[in-house]
């Protein structure tokens, strides 16, 4: 079975609502030569169309670097790699979009990000985060896996370091990627940000119902937090998978 569609069979949800008609945040997978899988969700700078224009430019380099470390699965070995890219960026004619910095020359070029290389045999995953978490739901109990502190571009900071997390899969847990749109949406009676905390609850009361329902639940919750008065500010991207 093509190794795409066997990871994509176990998604119960995959909520995608970009700000404005495109948008910086993007699901993001490779197949590797051992027969497994890296899979995520990217934030990239920006929204709207400077914040497309940055998802081109970071998926370009999320592939041409995974290609020149030899289609690694070390996932921290690829964000230390294009952080150094995307640091050097706006001195480097040689970049793909070089044609458009003045679409972006207001934003500084780097992403969030949560990735996980995935091994069908064993179920496990090893987890490397930049600023974004990993949620692992299992019998009901929220475990939380933290990201590295830091995004990856943004700021050149010596010594930054992006380190995995290895876990080891039971059935039917179940992992959820996620942007920081969802959680910084204001809206409420008190017009407040959703924020996480909110977000554990919501998702763990989504775990019995339906996976085809899942993120049908999740766009009306955001969309009734949100009401018609606030504006959505930024984009929404909510990936959930069931083990």
């Amino acid at each position: 079975m093509n190794l795409n569609l066997k990871l994509i069979s176990q998604i119960p949800s995959f909520l995608n609502i970009p700000k404005d008609n495109l948008g910086g945040d993007f699901f993001w997978y490779r197949n590797l030569p051992d027969g497994n899988i890296i899979f995520g969700v990217i934030d990239c700078t920006g929204h709207g169309v400077p914040g497309a224009l940055m998802s081109v430019l970071v998926n370009y380099q999320l592939n041409q670097t995974h290609r020149a470390l030899g289609y690694t699965n070390e996932i921290g070995n690829i964000f230390s790699l294009i952080d150094k890219v995307l640091c050097d960026y706006d001195t480097d004619a040689d970049l793909p979009l070089s044609s458009f910095t003045s679409d972006i020359s207001d934003l500084n070029s780097g992403f969030d990000a949560a990735l996980c290389y995935y091994n069908f045999s064993t179920k496990k995953i090893k987890f490397c985060g930049a600023k974004r978490p990993l949620y692992l739901y299992r019998n009901g109990v929220l475990q939380e896996f933290q990201g590295n502190r830091n995004s990856v571009g943004l700021f050149s900071i010596a010594g930054k370091v992006f380190k995995e997390t290895e876990i080891q899969l039971q059935k039917n847990d179940q992992l959820f990627l996620f942007s920081d749109g969802y959680s910084d949406q204001i809206g409420g009676p008190r017009k407040k940000r959703y924020m996480s905390k909110r977000l554990k609850e919501t998702l763990q009361e989504l775990l019995p119902i339906s996976s085809k329902k899942q993120h049908i639940k999740l766009s009306e919750t955001i969309q009734a937090w949100k009401g018609v008065e606030e504006e959505q500010l930024d984009d929404i991207l909510v990936l959930g998978i069931k083990i």
